[in-house]
């Protein structure tokens, strides 16, 4: 696989890869994050968490790499 171009810090280039690979819906990356607000605490709040909910992928029908095993 060629990945010259994936300069890091950006998925698309591994999903597509992965879209490949199967046949079936998938789903990508899900974050949690701190979301730390200095006002908030000044003011007696605590910190809450900020989530991103992963998105779902489609195959690459027109792509798909079968191999000769699966056969």
């Amino acid at each position: 696989m060629d990945v010259r171009e994936n300069g890091g810090g950006n998925s698309d280039n591994g999903y597509k890869i992965l879209s490949m690979l199967t046949s079936k819906p998938f789903q990508g990356f899900s974050a949690k994050t701190l979301d730390y607000k200095p006002a908030y605490r000044a003011w007696g709040g605590k910190p809450g968490w900020s989530s991103i909910a992963p998105d779902e992928l489609s195959p690459d029908a027109a792509h798909y790499f079968l191999s000769q095993s699966s056969c």
